[in-house]
């Protein structure tokens, strides 16, 4: 950081000032450093050669400064002090003369001040610094912005990952929704399929009971016209009225007549009957065919179809007058000669 030049000549001013002061109130201003006589003493020991020895001693006399020993204690003393540690110290321990007295008395400088300056040296690496509030308070902030980005970071993935589900969410409930309606048409389409053969159905049937009266009129009215030709036929002599064989003739084909009549109402009743019961059958074969499985349905439906074939062929031999195959031949009809 660069000064201003009348703050420096005004801190001068300042230190003169106090320097002027101090000594008009009696105080020592001048300190004699013991630099030199660092110096003096590694050369009297015959150790000026030791470059590390002397840097050593002369760094913990510059440390010096950061504590009070200058003004408690003289600067041989001192001297004699960084020395002492100095050589204790270094990579290469040095030994010192200590016999028959220590070194340092020679410089008059007793064994318990080196020692007590010695300690206060090594107290001075051993204090607890300051916190530096500005270094700390950046290290909070960094840290801070750090995990709020890393926050905001979180929250805007998951923020992108809610959306995705949301879209996914949609899309398949709008799959779901055409699948519905799809089904729903193909219900309605069906049934109304299922409808319409249903009336086909009752329509044939209606058709098929028409042609079954007509065949069983055609058939009864082919079967009249037959007897009266053969009553009529060249062959058989003719009957007069006198005689009594043309009534006797007359009483049984009277009589005959009758009885097909009411045969014939007979007949019509029992195909009414039989009717009602088709279509009582027809609808609890619909009712089964709801309720029912897909392979029941069929099953039912193919019975169904075989039964009403069975009943359509029995009406078909009953208006003609015959019998179905399977039964027994019906009797020989005795021909009146």
């Amino acid at each position: 950081m660069l000064l201003d030049r009348s703050y420096v000549d005004l801190k001068n001013q300042v230190i003169k000032a106090e320097r002027k002061l101090l000594n008009a109130l009696g105080f020592v201003v001048h300190v004699n450093h013991p630099h030199k006589l660092i110096y003096a003493y590694l050369h009297a020991l015959g150790a000026t050669g030791n470059h590390e020895l002397m840097q050593k001693a002369w760094s913990y006399m510059n440390d010096g400064l950061r504590t009070d020993i200058f003004l408690r204690y003289r600067p041989e003393t001192i001297a004699c002090s960084c020395i002492h540690l100095a050589a204790r110290t270094i990579s290469e321990p040095l030994p010192l003369p200590h016999e028959p007295f220590p070194w340092f008395e020679a410089f008059d400088a007793s064994d318990r001040d080196v020692q007590t300056i010695s300690v206060l040296l090594l107290q001075v690496y051993a204090r607890i610094r300051a916190p530096n509030w500005t270094r700390l308070n950046d290290t909070l902030n960094k840290l801070r912005i750090g995990l709020s980005n890393a926050f905001a970071k979180a929250q805007q993935t998951e923020n992108v990952a809610n959306k995705e589900v949301e879209r996914a969410k949609a899309i398949l409930e709008k799959r779901r929704r055409e699948i519905a309606s799809k089904a729903a048409e193909m219900e309605r389409q069906n049934g109304a399929k299922s409808k319409a053969r249903e009336g086909s159905g009752k329509e044939k049937e209606v058709q098929r009971d028409r042609e079954k009266e007509n065949d069983h009129y055609n058939a009864k009215q082919t079967s009249s016209s037959a007897s009266r030709s053969r009553s009529r036929s060249p062959i058989e002599p003719k009957k007069f009225r006198s005689s009594p064989i043309y009534y006797h003739h007359r009483a049984e084909s009277t009589e005959h007549d009758r009885s097909s009549k009411r045969n014939h109402h007979h007949s019509r009743h029992q195909r009414d009957e039989r009717r009602r019961a088709r279509e009582e059958r027809r609808a609890e074969k619909d009712r089964r065919h709801r309720t029912r499985s897909r392979d029941g349905r069929r099953k039912v439906t193919e019975k169904d179809r075989v039964s009403n074939q069975r009943e359509r062929e029995k009406d078909v031999y009953l208006a003609l007058g015959k019998r179905r195959r399977s039964s027994e031949s019906p009797s020989p009809v005795k021909v009146r000669r």
